[in-house]
């Protein structure tokens, strides 16, 4: 299980090592990643085009099945809310 979808720094840009490491993660059947921690590891301000290709390529890996929506309350607050935080996570 991959927690916090292994922490990208995205707010520094951190992409393409992200991409190659969660791609062979991915090709593990066994593994599952928890959709979470990224608006924490965004910029201020964060918009849900900076967070979308990651989600993007979480999908095209993981594809829905083997993605699980979770909260990371409290700490979201830090950057958002949790209303926000599921209206991102669900678009």
């Amino acid at each position: 299980m991959i927690g916090h979808c292994a922490k990208p720094a995205v707010a520094q840009g951190e992409f393409d090592q992200w991409t190659v490491d969660m791609q062979e993660l991915a090709a593990h059947s066994h593994c599952y990643c928890k959709i979470s921690g990224l608006i924490t590891e965004a910029i201020v301000n964060w918009k849900i085009t900076d967070l979308q290709p990651y989600m993007t390529h979480l999908l095209d890996f993981f594809t829905h099945q083997r993605l699980i929506q979770e909260s990371d309350w409290p700490v979201l607050n830090l950057a958002s809310d949790y209303s926000l935080w599921l209206a991102t996570s669900e678009t």
